[in-house]
């Protein structure tokens, strides 16, 4: 198992979730277990109809997890070879080419990072992108169109558009100015494609973005970073320093003998036009290579890290050296640069940073590491000066074998290894499972039960480690604690607010154990994959008068909230508001009794006045009830018993694509308490169904299919020619 965090605290447990669903005939559109409840599908990074996940569905287990992630390294090697070969390279570049990219620094350093997942297919989308250029045909066109899909559901936005962007740049640069519009405009039409099939997912994802959704990167711009971080990245193509969490020190490494192939393929530069003009914009975004670095002040593009667009300096580099490989040895006598140049000129660059190290303090974690690779890097620059020197059908077949084992002596220690981490039912979470009712947990801050991994076991936890939230779940927290939030998650801290009562918050989850500082020393509830501590700061146990202690063991400590809510409960009182800031506004105050009263976001003045109405009668609270008889993701019913008319309030998430339908008819959700839901009931006894079935996706579903099946036509019909006439001559 890769040791690493944002895999399997975020993704593995979506993964599961959707392997789930899908094997019980459901398709995961609603995620109840994280937050207040979420749409899943609508969350780009949840990749249900990724291809690839397909082993994983039908054998769900982090063992089936980890095989996927290798298997994305072999294709991604796969791709490239292919790519290679369509471009009548021989078969020692193209493996040259194939094992500098799947292997490289490129992929290897994003093993454990969600771009992967673009990145291993970004070959496959060049080598369409090329016979689509070369040959613009209804098939070319459809078959490009296919691998666009395949990016936009491998689930990264900026690494897909950043992808789409190269192939924008190789098409307009292949040559033949005059054709450039047409290219271009077929390059359109297969994007076009691409997004008219992936519009299941794509098309509830727009809506959840451009509506409800709330993203850290739409309000943050593309950060310069420290000056010294530019030339660790432009090194790391000669000097690859493994650092965990810091990839930049070894995302561009291709192997020395790679780099100088490619360098020595710039004799013929005019061959590699395509390729440069590709290298050079991801240089200008990775490396901030100027001109091209201006790029990333574009709107839109000024949001995004620039670290996704590695592909666009790792691909062209590694095709590059595949053709290096096959213009050195088929020229009888080199011209310009020659491999042995390129060799002396990077064992010289190495011998300079050697010298220059014992001056730089930053490096001193890390001494270690980098005096090895030093080492490593001193002898196959050495290895290519040699082979530069000598005859070339002697030394030829030890290309392959030097790069393999440079490439792998680079990345062996970037991702570490650990046991494989199952989310093991400990008996905290036994415990909890056994309670009767519906309710949800919230990790107290310094507790290992990390958010996201509630979903294994069906344990729903407030917080959520999430790219994309709903906005009214960030305002809702961030009024209760507005340091809660980080870049993809939510940990909040003030676990004493009424607000989390609202939210049915049933029990507090704190870490038991010894604490040296800040050191965490147990592993929790949910047996942490890490060997180490963690470092988090411990928050107080909860106030006595509202939490009672209910479970307790080694590992931690349960309290239970005696003043929670539950899911599902009845008001006859409301604060009526127009937007939602006014709602949130309210919400704010502190001043409202959510067990008497509601915020209800009434934008109809009719329905408002209807409301108004109805509360305004002979007001009773006695023999309320409101009990759910079912909770699924998609679907909760309830039984409610109302002895005069109120406001029945589900304590889940308000989102549109939820409609309710009382006692056979549909009714109007209005929004409650800010970020919940809430309908008027008259009074009686009635059943209430919440059905979660967003337009979206069934608009994106039908129209994934249409365009499928226009897909397959488009590659199977050939037009038949014509019947051939008979000459009249005689």
């Amino acid at each position: 198992m890769i040791l690493d965090h944002s895999i399997y605290w975020q993704f593995l447990p979506w993964d599961l979730y959707s392997a789930q669903s899908l094997r019980n005939g459901e398709i995961p559109l609603w995620n109840p277990y994280s937050g207040a409840g979420s749409p899943f599908l609508a969350n780009w990074q949840s990749t249900i109809f990724a291809p690839i996940k397909l082993p994983l569905y039908l054998f769900p287990s982090a063992r089936m997890f980890e095989f996927i992630l290798i298997l994305k390294v072999w294709l991604a090697s796969l791709f490239a070879f292919i790519f290679c070969r369509s471009l009548k390279m021989s078969a020692m570049a193209s493996t040259v080419s194939a094992l500098s990219f799947g292997f490289g620094g490129a992929i290897i350093s994003c093993l454990r990072l969600f771009e992967l997942n673009t990145l291993f297919l970004s070959p496959l989308f060049f080598l369409t992108v090329h016979r689509l250029s070369i040959s613009p045909s209804a098939s070319s066109i459809a078959w490009a169109s296919l691998t666009s899909a395949l990016l936009i559901l491998s689930g990264h936005p900026e690494a897909t558009i950043y992808t789409i962007l190269g192939g924008a740049i190789y098409t307009a640069a292949l040559g033949g100015w005059e054709k450039i519009p047409r290219r271009l405009f077929s390059l359109l039409l297969a994007l076009a494609g691409g997004a008219l099939i992936s519009s299941v997912t794509l098309i509830p994802f727009l809506e959840m973005l451009l509506s409800e959704g709330f993203s850290y990167r739409a309000h943050i711009l593309r950060e310069s970073g420290p000056l010294w971080g530019l030339p660790v990245r432009l090194g790391s193509l000669i000097l690859p320093v493994p650092v965990p969490n810091f990839p930049s020190s070894y995302f561009l490494y291709i192997g020395l003998i790679s780099l100088a192939f490619s360098v020595y393929s710039l004799n013929d530069y005019r061959k590699h036009i395509p390729f440069l003009a590709v290298l050079l914009l991801g240089a200008g975004f990775v490396i901030k290579l100027p001109p091209m670095s201006l790029l990333e002040y574009l709107p839109g593009l000024n949001h995004f890290s620039s670290r996704y667009a590695i592909g666009l300096v790792s691909f062209p580099l590694a095709i590059m050296a595949g053709n290096g490989l096959d213009m050195w040895q088929t020229r009888r006598k080199d011209k310009g640069l020659t491999l042995r140049t390129i060799g002396i000129i990077i064992l010289g660059i190495l011998c300079v940073i050697a010298l220059s190290l014992s001056f730089v303090e930053a490096i001193r974690p890390w001494k270690e590491t980098i005096h090895l690779h030093l080492a490593l890097g001193l002898f196959f620059s050495l290895t290519v000066i040699i082979i530069g020197t000598s005859r070339k059908n002697i030394y030829r077949w030890i290309i392959v074998p030097v790069l393999a084992m440079d490439l792998f002596l680079a990345g062996a220690g970037f991702n570490k290894p650990g046991n494989v981490f199952n989310f093991p039912e400990s008996n905290a979470i036994k415990w909890i499972k056994n309670v009767p009712g519906i309710f949800r947990v919230m990790g107290m801050e310094g507790s290992n039960n990390i958010p996201n991994t509630g979903i294994v076991h069906g344990i729903s936890d407030v917080r959520v480690i999430d790219p994309l939230f709903l906005h009214r779940y960030v305002g809702f927290v961030a009024a209760i604690d507005p340091n809660a939030f980080f870049s993809i998650g939510a940990i909040p801290r003030n676990i004493s607010s009424p607000l989390w009562d609202l939210l049915n918050v049933r029990f507090l989850i704190r870490s038991r154990c010894r604490v040296s500082g800040t050191e965490n020393e147990a592993p929790g509830i949910y047996y942490s994959p890490y060997p180490g501590p963690l470092r988090w700061h411990f928050s107080p146990p909860p106030p006595s008068g509202s939490f009672i202690k209910s479970y307790e063991d080694n590992n931690v400590v349960i309290y239970e909230n005696l003043r929670v809510l539950p899911r599902a409960f009845i008001v006859h009182n409301a604060i009526f508001t127009g937007t939602p800031n006014e709602s949130l506004q309210a919400l704010r105050t502190g001043q409202i009794d959510f067990r008497k009263k509601a915020i209800l976001e009434v934008h109809d003045k009719k329905d408002r006045e209807e409301i108004e109405k109805g509360l305004k009668g002979e007001q009773s609270e006695t023999s309320n009830s409101a009990d759910i008889t079912s909770y699924k993701p998609t679907s909760v019913t309830i039984r409610a018993r109302l002895s005069s008319p109120g406001i029945l309030i589900l304590g889940d998430a308000y989102y549109r694509g939820w409609k309710a339908i009382v006692d056979g008819t549909e009714v109007r959700i209005f929004p409650a308490d800010y970020l919940i839901r809430g309908l008027f009931l008259t009074k009686g006894t009635h059943t209430v169904e919440f059905i979660y079935a967003p337009l979206s996706f069934t608009i994106g579903a039908i129209t994934s299919i249409i365009s499928l099946a226009f897909w397959l036509a488009s590659t199977v019909w050939k037009p038949r020619s014509g019947t051939p006439q008979r000459s009249s001559h005689k």
